[in-house]
């Protein structure tokens, strides 16, 4: 079984989702972008894989193995995964209750109680807690008797240690179901806003409307269908952009908002190689890498340099680059390539996309600063003649 985890190990290093990132999400969008997220796809190839295997292996069996301990927490999952490939319709139909696909409130499960127990006790009141535990199943299998299992574990109950009567730090009430719905809508309001701010929640940005968009531009861009990542089936910005009939600027701010949506954080080439690298880049299954993909690796394992294009003007100090921390000429070769680019015929979106994988992370080439420096140069041929003329 070791042998089936290999895959799975570059979840060490992996860019992991923030806590409550999933909790922004409706639970449809919860499933859509965890599906999409490729820890999980090899968290559902290593379950699937072990299932083929005389005597097949649990889930619980996987579960109690470090690096698939380590995926789980990397993404926020903890149960069994199930088929990338089914429709958000489809896995409903395996919860009849429909008790999992409330947005705001969901079920607490023992376990999940059970580790909040022991994330928040100190070791001496998990101690207490466990021979009381003991105790009370010695007397469920007749070890004990039931009434002194059941006072130990009245102990507990009646504990005045401040440690057991403080109140869990998150979220979780014991709901009356006979309250009146007026009542519970009212409490339910209160709630969210205390605890919005009490854990520094800000108010998402997206529309969840535009989802189903930003996940369309993702998709086509990574090649993802059927539950799976096709790494032929990868397309630039220009390409998605024809296909769904839109400019290169939205279909790329869609994409980072899918990107954002999947993994928690914010877009940059960095993160992207975190989170997808493995998946479209290495020769892992013996697979090749896509054109597409192979110009994302360009320079990913090469020093990486901090362009500022702050200092972008329209006078003569246009390659000034006194405040800048790169020396002029690294800026002169990054604002050559753009001539080039623009003699070649592109558009400023296909130049953005060269520009990002060729000088560096996303975050360290502010993508208006590249837009200012694309206009200028278009409208400026005394700069490329007089300070680009030589190089």
């Amino acid at each position: 079984m070791t042998d089936n985890l290999s895959d799975i190990e570059f979840v060490r290093q992996m860019l992991r989702r923030p806590e409550r990132h999933l909790d922004r999400l409706t639970v449809e969008f919860r499933w859509e972008v965890t599906r999409r997220h490729p820890v999980y796809l090899q968290l559902w190839q290593v379950h699937q894989a072990s299932q083929e295997m005389s005597p097949p292996g649990s889930w619980q069996e996987l579960r109690q193995i470090e690096d698939v301990i380590s995926a789980c927490n990397a993404i926020r999952v903890v149960s069994e995964p199930v088929d990338p490939a089914l429709s958000f319709a489809e896995l409903s139909a395996m919860d009849p209750s429909g008790l999992f696909h409330c947005n705001a409130l969901q079920p607490i499960t023992v376990k999940m109680m059970l580790g909040l127990i022991g994330k928040h006790l100190s070791s001496d009141s998990l101690r207490q807690v466990a021979q009381s535990f003991t105790r009370l199943a010695d007397g469920k299998d007749g070890a004990l008797d039931t009434n002194e299992a059941l006072i130990a574990f009245a102990e507990i109950i009646n504990s005045v240690e401040p440690e057991m009567e403080a109140v869990m730090p998150g979220p979780f009430y014991v709901v009356s179901p006979v309250a009146p719905r007026e009542q519970w809508q009212e409490d339910m309001a209160r709630c969210q806003n205390y605890w919005r701010e009490q854990l520094n929640l800000e108010p998402s940005r997206d529309r969840p409307r535009d989802y189903s968009n930003y996940l369309r531009a993702w998709d086509l861009s990574e090649g993802f269908g059927g539950g799976r990542y096709n790494r032929d089936g990868a397309k630039s910005f220009a390409e998605v952009g024809r296909v769904l009939s839109k400019d290169e600027s939205t279909i790329r701010r869609w994409y980072h908002r899918a990107f954002f949506l999947i993994t928690g954080h914010e877009f940059s080439n960095e993160n992207w190689h975190s989170v997808m690298g493995f998946q479209q880049l290495s020769g892992f299954m013996g697979l090749t890498i896509s054109p597409v993909c192979r110009e994302r690796l360009k320079r990913a394992n090469s020093q990486q340099h901090d362009v500022d294009f702050s200092t972008v003007q329209q006078d003569a100090d246009f390659l000034d680059t006194a405040t800048a921390p790169l020396p002029a000429a690294d800026l002169r070769v990054i604002c050559a390539r753009i001539c080039q680019l623009i003699e070649d015929g592109l558009t400023d979106g296909e130049i953005i996309d060269q520009v990002e994988i060729e000088f560096g992370p996303q975050q360290d080439l502010d993508e208006a600063e590249i837009c200012n420096a694309i206009n200028y140069l278009r409208s400026r041929d005394d700069v490329r003649r007089d300070y680009l003329g030589e190089l």
